[in-house]
């Protein structure tokens, strides 16, 4: 590969978020109300972004550019389960010989992922700050120690998208 590669976490910038601010969100992500996923203001660059990713990735031939070696906390790019889409992700942990688990950077969703689903991220795709903002609603707690599917389910549908 001629391009240069993020071969560190450390490379991408991270989107800085001031307790003080008033900012427009939208919650990418829901685990809990304990952690959740949002971005911020206008999506337009990400979405361009993402789009850029998608002709570079999805034109290449399919054993052009793998991964030469699997290591945790490793930026990649990843494909998407629901929509063969390309995201920037983090390799988090080894599954099987074949698949790893990750998360993806821009909008916090974690997902199992085939080893021949992953590339190397090129350094022209770092240049946006990663978009996912981990979250948590401070002072609230599950009276009931972990939070229930049906309390994360009825956060999830008041926040999603909103």
């Amino acid at each position: 590969m001629t391009e240069e590669i993020i071969t560190s976490v450390n490379e991408l910038k991270v989107l800085k978020v001031c307790v003080e601010d008033r900012v427009e969100v939208s919650v990418s992500c829901c685990n809990s109300p304990s952690c959740f996923y949002i971005h911020q203001g206008d999506t337009a660059p990400l979405n361009d972004l993402l789009d850029q990713m998608y002709e570079f990735y999805s034109n290449l031939p399919a054993s052009a550019h793998r991964l030469d070696k699997i290591d945790i906390n490793m930026p990649c790019a990843a494909k998407f389960s629901e929509d063969a889409s390309w995201y920037r992700a983090v390799i988090k942990k080894q599954v099987d010989v074949d698949k790893v688990e990750v998360i993806f950077l821009d909008h916090g969703n974690v997902e199992e992922c085939n080893i021949a689903n992953l590339r190397p991220l090129l350094k022209r795709f770092g240049s946006l700050p990663i978009q996912a903002v981990e979250c948590s609603l401070a002072g609230v707690r599950s009276k009931e120690g972990p939070w229930s599917s049906e309390a994360i389910t009825l956060f999830d549908n008041l926040t999603k998208d909103k």
